[in-house]
């Protein structure tokens, strides 16, 4: 895989740490959906996509037994992988955590050290940048419906005329996609870049799209957001909300944790 594809990977298990972040913020909220279920559910896809970048970087047998042995946190990666979500083994044992903010934190730091040991292998560009959200259970929580959803994006955006000329693209909209499209066809695809319902949606929407963009097109885009920019932006969303009467939920207006790659620990 090229650097930006396996940088899909280590946004995907960054998202799971997202989700369970917000889930930890809202928890109240979600007493009658099945948290366990849901919670489960982002690590399963954390621990496997945190495999899909080691695997992808220390490819021989003895590479990887050699980082198994050797990185507690790598070892206890490929434990949660191999006993608990790729299968259930009758041996293992969960962690007992005191609560989702905990086990977010152990998830964060596992992520951040799965970036430092295949750093050499991922784009220089790339940060993570976790924010406590989860598009589907936002919308749910806020009773936010497609009708609503729909109110506000018109009422934050003209919706631009469409040239009486113009050329369509297919979308290229899964990095994975890659594999089925020649090289020479490569322009022939566009990428859409969404902005997304509040601030923490279009950041991890843009983030994603840069990807998309960068494996489609062998570039190197890449957006952050800041919270000075954060704090300039939050009048208009506000205004937004307020005018289609939604009361969102776990109100956006901060960003847990802005962390680059700890790229000098190794």
């Amino acid at each position: 895989m090229t650097q930006w594809e396996l940088a899909r990977y280590l946004l995907d298990a960054k998202k799971s740490v997202d989700s369970i972040m917000y889930i930890a913020d809202v928890l109240p909220e979600l007493e009658h959906i099945p948290v366990r279920a849901y919670v489960n559910s982002n690590r399963q896809t954390f621990y496997i996509c945190c495999c899909v970048l080691l695997d992808n970087v220390y490819l021989s047998k003895k590479e990887k037994q050699a980082i198994r042995g050797n990185d507690l946190i790598v070892k206890e990666v490929y434990y949660q992988r191999d006993k608990n979500y790729a299968h259930k083994d009758k041996d293992y044992a969960a962690v007992a955590y005191d609560s989702l903010n905990a086990m977010a934190a152990e998830m964060r730091e596992q992520l951040l050290h799965i970036a430092t040991v295949c750093k050499n292998y991922l784009p220089p560009e790339i940060t993570l940048d976790f924010v406590p959200y989860d598009r589907i259970l936002f919308r749910m929580v806020s009773g936010i419906t497609k009708e609503v959803e729909d109110e506000i994006i018109k009422s934050r955006y003209v919706r631009p005329v469409t040239p009486t000329k113009s050329i369509a693209f297919p979308l290229f909209n899964d990095t994975e996609d890659i594999k089925n499209i020649d090289d020479n066809d490569r322009s022939q695809y566009g990428v859409l870049i969404q902005d997304g319902l509040n601030i923490y949606e279009g950041i991890q929407n843009r983030q994603d799209s840069c990807v998309r963009a960068n494996v489609l097109h062998n570039q190197h885009i890449w957006c952050q957001i800041t919270q000075t920019s954060l704090d300039q932006m939050q009048e208009l969303y506000d205004a937004a909300f307020k005018e289609c009467g939604c009361q969102p939920k776990n109100p956006v207006g901060r960003i847990v944790l802005e962390l680059e790659l700890r790229r000098d620990e190794l």
